[in-house]
This record gives C-alpha cells, sequence and structure tokens, in this order.
C-alpha cells in the first residue's frame, strides 16, 4: 500500500503536554505584561514557565490559535515529539490489513478453445469489476486506536478502483467495486455494464499468437478521515495494488452473410 496526505498538522517545535492535553512550546524568555505580573516571587522576578499552547482545531499555517499558559516547574526539551496521532492513524490502517483487489474481468475461456485462456473481441464492453463480498477489498470501516493520553477514530472508505487495460490506454477509475457479468453464451456482447465499469477494446493482440495478451490491473483508493482527543484531525489516502492479474486475449469476431434460402 502507499499513500498521500492532505491534513491539519501541527508545526513541529510544538510537543504534547499531558499536564495541558495540548501540543505546546515553551513561550519567549522575554515574555513581559500582564501575563507574567501575575507569577512573580518576593524580588519581583517572574516565576516558573509560560508555555504557548495551540488550542483544539486551530488552524495549520502561520496563524494558529493559541493560548499563554503558567506551569510552576522548569522547562524540558522532550528528546522526542509527542504522538503524532495521524502516525497513530496510519499504523492502525495497517493492522486493519487492506486486501489486494482481485480483478474480475468479463471475458471467459471459450468451450473448445481453453488453450486460448481468457479471451474477449474488439468493439465489445468489456465488464471489470472486484470482489465486494470482501470488505477488506471494497467496504467501510470504523478504527480507534490510543497512546497515553491520546485516542483517535478514523473512518476507512473505499472510494474508488482504477482499472488498468494493458494497452497503454489511461485506466478506467470506477467510484464502485462494478458488476460481475457471469457466464452466459446467450448475453449480447454489446450489453453493458450496469455500473459503468467497463472498457472496450479498439485494437485486437497479434492475431493467431495465443501469447500475445493485454494484462488487467487494478488500483482500490481508500480515503482515510480521522480525528484525536486533542482536536486534531484531518484526511489522507492509501491505495492497495492487485497481484494476481488477469491476462486477456483479444480477438475479433466476423460476421458471414448466408444467403436467404
Amino acid at each position: 500500500m502507499s499513500g498521500g496526505t492532505e491534513v491539519a498538522c501541527w508545526n513541529s517545535n510544538y510537543w504534547w503536554s499531558p499536564a495541558f492535553n495540548l501540543y505546546c512550546q515553551v513561550a519567549a524568555s522575554d515574555l513581559t505584561g500582564s501575563w507574567s505580573n501575575t507569577h512573580l516571587d518576593a524580588t519581583g522576578k517572574p516565576t516558573g514557565t509560560f508555555y504557548q499552547c495551540l488550542l483544539p482545531n486551530s488552524p495549520s499555517g502561520a496563524n494558529p490559535q493559541y493560548a499563554i499558559l503558567w506551569a510552576d516547574d522548569t522547562p524540558v526539551t522532550p528528546e522526542v515529539p509527542g504522538t503524532d496521532p495521524e502516525t497513530l492513524v496510519r499504523e492502525a490502517v495497517v493492522s486493519l490489513g487492506l486486501h489486494a483487489p482481485e480483478v474480475g474481468v468479463g471475458a471467459y475461456v471459450y468451450p473448445g478453445y481453453e488453450d486460448w485462456g481468457l479471451s474477449w473481441w474488439v468493439g465489445a464492453p468489456m465488464w471489470m469489476w472486484t470482489n465486494d463480498t470482501d470488505d477488506l477489498q471494497w467496504g467501510t470501516h470504523e478504527l480507534n486506536d490510543s497512546d497515553g493520553n491520546l485516542s483517535v477514530d478514523a473512518t476507512v472508505t473505499s472510494t474508488s478502483i482504477s482499472f488498468d487495460p494493458g494497452n497503454g490506454d489511461s485506466p478506467v477509475v470506477c467510484d464502485s467495486a462494478g458488476t460481475p457479468r457471469p457466464w452466459d453464451p446467450n448475453d449480447l456482447l454489446s450489453h453493458h455494464s450496469p455500473s459503468g465499469c467497463e472498457y472496450t477494446y479498439l485494437h485486437t493482440n497479434t492475431l493467431g499468437d495465443k501469447d500475445s495478451r493485454f494484462t488487467v490491473s487494478a488500483t482500490v483508493t481508500w480515503t482515510v478521515t480521522w480525528s484525536s482527543s486533542d482536536g486534531q484531525y484531518g484526511t489522507f489516502t492509501t491505495t492497495a495494488d492487485s497481484t494476481d492479474n488477469p491476462a486477456i486475449h483479444v480477438g475479433e469476431l466476423r460476421t458471414v452473410l448466408v444467403a436467404p434460402k
């Protein structure tokens, strides 16, 4: 699997504070005004440490929303940052174990021509699908995980599948799992898939060459939407690629004209 990302994320200078339940950094040492004046020792010097903490749902970018908080302790710079919620979500998605999509195609091994393997015909729509009875190939999942005081919830949904017809054309992108087409010698070749997930070859393979074939592969895109207990949220995508791909020989059917009796 591979993945891209589009998330609301925090500046890497902020660290998770279990005490404040927020991402914080030590405020500027020359902080003055009413904040510091409320925490002075007997000599009038500021005590403790002021922290600049990002508020939940603070926008990413140059102008985050934050609060100045005080703690009666000495600032400590952690060696590693606090738990990153998106990382926690990604680990949960990996643990879910999404399956490689099975590639279904409306091509057949024709009786009497078994040595040609899967075959289809130029100019006829070939239906394509994946196995939607396996919800790890196509479906929706609710995930949750936690690490210390941080918890995350996520929804993982298959949102599209792209089929590469294997002949150099652009992939066919479908927003459903497609519709299986069972073998039926009486079914017209011109019938279209009810889901619209199909491809029509406009060129044959090398005529008479059983090894001349097009290999069809598929990639399912899963969209992950998540939120965390500290107010962060985001969306990213991950993909699963097919591994057992059918190879199809595309041939040509010719009409034979018969004189009427």
